[in-house]
């Protein structure tokens, strides 16, 4: 997945889970119904799935890029 694609589905605010990093590293970018997007990572402890916030996605300095991750 790359930039262009990422805006795109950002755009288009379904909210949703989209996997980012091939190979089955859990790396998912959340977008919201209000078109915000986050890092998340999903993970599973004793068979039951959790997500852990990495942080928003975005160009500045306070947010993950795909160049971050």
């Amino acid at each position: 997945m790359n930039d262009k694609q990422i805006r795109s589905a950002i755009k288009e605010a379904k909210p949703t889970l989209l996997r980012c990093i091939e190979g089955g590293k859990g790396v998912y970018l959340r977008i919201s119904d209000s078109g915000s997007a986050s890092w998340v990572l999903r993970y599973t402890i004793n068979k039951k799935r959790k997500l852990f916030d990495i942080g928003p996605y975005g160009p500045r300095a306070d947010q993950v890029s795909l160049a971050n991750i």
